[in-house]
């Protein structure tokens, strides 16, 4: 019996990473019969209604009686309470985030440093200060977290990391709102800031990289997350 239930939860993770990850399928569209779906992933019937019983109940699906099961139309990765039905899915969608971040950031100031007009340099760390002020008056981060971060990543002036900038306002998002120690991020955000903020004044790219990288690092430590092996 467990290995049954083992299974369908394993089935329903691998339903939620296409339609919600991979976005295989549209919103409001319907998803293969039962034969065709339980023949695609290699499990029973039984195993499968499981799963989507499990996805019906997060609000992921919904089944329209005589008609198939569908996508639920205002299905959205971030502001759903289904993507963090558990605190396990919770880390693992937390822990792509930082792997992508841990990736993108650490290099994205490097070129920054390397790139930036002094004006950008000068925003960037206006715009650090003001981060700095808002953690201080004990008000809401998340814009003003994001407008740093985002404002190193048009420093690049690289079109493609500029592309990633929306993924990055997600995640930043993403980590303050879930986060259960909003104090002590704040700290993590000060002290972090204000090396990586130092190392851009000396245009100093391997000294900022190392930095965003502890930042990083730091944030994962704090919310409960490690960077996935192998």
């Amino acid at each position: 019996m467990e290995s049954k239930k083992t299974l369908s939860s394993q089935i329903e993770d691998v339903l939620y990473q296409k339609i919600i990850i991979e976005q295989i399928y549209a919103l409001g569209e319907k998803l293969p019969n039962e034969n065709i779906l339980s023949g695609e992933l290699g499990v029973s019937r039984t195993t499968l209604r499981e799963a989507v019983r499990s996805l019906v109940s997060q609000g992921v699906l919904n089944i329209r009686r005589g008609k198939g099961t569908f996508i639920t139309e205002n299905v959205d990765i971030f502001d759903n309470d289904y993507n963090f039905k558990s605190m396990e899915r919770l880390k693992a969608s937390l822990s792509d985030l930082f792997e992508m971040r841990l990736i993108f950031e650490p290099e994205a100031v490097y070129y920054a440093c390397k790139r930036a007009t002094d004006e950008e340099i000068k925003l960037i760390i206006e715009l650090g200060l003001y981060a700095e002020e808002v953690i201080r008056r004990g008000e809401e981060i998340i814009k003003a977290d994001q407008e740093f971060h985002q404002a190193i990543g048009r420093a690049t002036h690289n079109e493609y990391m500029i592309k990633f900038l929306p993924i990055i306002k997600e995640a930043v998002e993403v980590t303050v709102s879930t986060s259960p120690q909003k104090e002590s991020l704040s700290r993590i955000t000060l002290q972090d800031h204000a090396l990586i903020m130092d190392f851009l004044k000396e245009r100093d790219a391997e000294g900022a990289k190392c930095a965003m990288t502890m930042h990083m690092r730091h944030v994962m430590r704090e919310i409960g997350i490690s960077h996935k092996k192998g």
